[in-house]
């Protein structure tokens, strides 16, 4: 699209009815099967990623105060998403893969069924910032605060130890750091795997800044 960005993260959409997806597996959808079309399809689970949000923090992308990412939203499902951004505004400049005339300004996204639209983001505030479905499709099946939840990283508050980003620096930003402990071969700052220090691997370095800084609170996010 003739744009500069220093990040690019493809984002995937869907849905699931378990029962809808059950008769397919069984081999019961089709013509003169016991379900022939998807009339009575009714989604009860929402998926960013081909994953539901369990609460736990698992950022598409983290990247450095003022630094431009490129996202490209990618709906795969039957049912129109409507993308809300907490915390800022995002630059559209294409949908299904043909640039606009000109960006547009937007704080929430509509995105049909098989559609795409890419979109700019850049911030000068650090801080892990939201998107969620506006259409409220944030359950997993009867429970809530989960579905189409997803966060992006900006800038330093990271590498201050609050890995679950709840605000403090506490015991579980340590398991948050030792699920991901041993690992090698990061790509730095690797944000998003527990690198705090972004030498390319997650260790007892990585253990050390959460432990310099435990205790701390009321730590900001947009």
């Amino acid at each position: 699209y003739g744009v500069a960005y220093d990040h690019d993260v493809v984002v995937f959409y869907s849905e699931l009815d378990p029962d809808y997806h059950a008769t397919v597996v069984s081999g019961n959808y089709g013509p003169g099967k016991a379900v022939t079309s998807p009339i009575g399809y009714r989604p009860r689970y929402f998926l960013v990623d081909g994953k539901i949000h369990d609460g736990r923090i698992d950022p598409l992308v983290a990247a450095g105060v003022s630094e431009t990412i490129l996202f490209r939203f990618v709906n795969v499902g039957f049912e129109r998403r409507s993308l809300a951004l907490k915390g800022g505004y995002f630059s559209a400049i294409a949908e299904g893969g043909f640039a606009y005339p000109f960006a547009r300004t937007k704080y929430a996204l509509g995105l049909p069924a098989m559609q795409t639209k890419d979109v700019l983001f850049t911030s000068s505030q650090a801080g892990m910032y939201s998107i969620i479905d506006r259409r409220l499709y944030t359950v997993n099946a009867p429970v809530k605060s989960g579905g189409m939840i997803s966060h992006f990283v900006v800038g330093s508050p990271y590498q201050a130890g609050d890995l679950d980003y709840d605000g403090s620096i506490d015991w579980p930003d340590f398991q948050v750091l030792m699920d991901s402990f041993g690992t090698t071969g990061l790509c730095p700052p690797d944000l998003a795997a527990a690198d705090l220090d972004g030498d390319g691997d997650v260790d007892w370095d990585d253990f050390m800044i959460i432990a310099d800084n435990f205790g701390a609170m009321n730590i900001p996010h947009p």
